[in-house]
């Protein structure tokens, strides 16, 4: 993982919220039930497997220059896959929360649109921790690895 990823994340962050504003409004984005939902299930999931330390140890390696074990690093790939795959789960859980609301509020349209908006937006905070996590921590420790074996 290249130090760079601490100006590039937040560029990707800002280039998403740039579009998004242009197009509409940043507010409409943001449901902090949702953003603790989508956070908090994949990683007490993930705690099912790992323990906070060696979560922690995960991150870590990614960043380390030099020294890595080999086998801290195939640790590091499996638990960025695993968090990707929770994450998945856990979108899909929301959107499924979500569309039974629709359900539940069908003969009433107004609120239809509220409650599409909040299945719709579990999906993109999953993307989005995807986008911002899971592939550059799982693609900085393969290149690692690869490196390693030079």
């Amino acid at each position: 993982m290249q130090r760079s990823y601490f100006i590039v994340a937040p560029a990707a962050i800002a280039v998403i919220s740039l579009t998004i504003y242009l197009g509409g409004s940043l507010i409409r984005f943001l449901d902090l039930l949702c953003v603790f939902f989508m956070i908090t299930l994949p990683l007490l999931m993930a705690m099912a497997t790992y323990s906070p330390a060696e979560i922690v140890d995960c991150f870590a390696v990614a960043f380390r220059k030099e020294g890595a074990d080999p086998a801290m690093i195939e640790k590091g790939i499996h638990f960025f896959s695993i968090l990707r795959s929770y994450l998945t789960v856990t979108a899909l859980i929301a959107f499924m929360i979500g569309f039974i609301l629709i359900m539940s509020v069908a003969e009433d349209l107004s609120r239809i649109g509220p409650k599409m908006a909040l299945s719709l937006v579990s999906i993109y905070y999953a993307l989005l921790l995807m986008l911002l996590v899971t592939i550059p921590f799982k693609a900085g420790l393969e290149r690692k690895k690869i490196e390693m074996g030079r």
